[in-house]
């Protein structure tokens, strides 16, 4: 008799059910980094994933994420930023306008020295929660 072995689940599925001849793939929000998981694994808040995941992504500038498992992340209302990636807390600040008038390539230069080259430039004592 011939004896057929089982093969792990690829990245971005998972199968927790013995003898199963299917992997599932991963809910959005969810992922699975490694293969042979038997559970997707959760995106924390300020990050997020695809269907089929096999990891979260960061929320980027301008928008951010406050719950777990989700699939895309919640824009901050227009001309206002968050101050980081990867940002849980809605809280969204206004846009520079002299950054806005140079464009995206000179952003860097005008933020702190030392700080994201792709970060948007603030004033500090705008703060708006989004």
């Amino acid at each position: 008799a011939t004896v057929l072995g089982c093969a792990p689940c690829p990245a971005g599925t998972s199968q927790k059910a013995r003898r199963s001849t299917a992997c599932d793939s991963c809910a959005g929000g969810k992922y699975a980094s490694t293969e042979g998981l038997e559970e997707c694994l959760s995106c924390d808040p300020g990050r997020y994933s695809a269907p089929g995941g096999t990891a979260c992504e960061e929320c980027d500038y301008g928008t951010y994420q406050p719950l777990s498992e989700q699939q895309q992340c919640v824009s901050c209302p227009s001309l206002q930023t968050t101050t980081s990636r990867g940002s849980a807390s809605g809280t969204c600040v206004k846009v520079n306008s002299v950054s806005l008038a140079l464009g995206d390539n000179s952003l860097g230069a005008l933020g702190a020295p030392g700080g994201d080259a792709g970060a948007p430039v603030v004033f500090a004592n705008d703060v708006a929660n989004g």
